[in-house]
């Protein structure tokens, strides 16, 4: 990050995909609705200057 001239004191790095579906921890599947919620509670919480979203897309996973 230092390369790309990015602060980590006023950047925030996160998973987006959150909060697992009701009994599906083990499948991966995540709840996007309030996986959502969290994410932009942490989000007004830290105000970061930068947003970094790690996560990838997984078929059948809703993302």
């Amino acid at each position: 990050m230092k390369r790309w001239g990015v602060n980590i004191d006023y950047c925030f790095v996160t998973d987006a995909a959150k909060v697992h579906q009701r009994g599906m921890q083990d499948d991966g599947c995540f709840d996007i609705s309030l996986s959502s919620d969290l994410l932009w509670k942490e989000v007004e919480l830290c105000n970061p200057n930068l947003l970094i979203l790690l996560g990838a897309h997984r078929p059948g996973a809703g993302l």
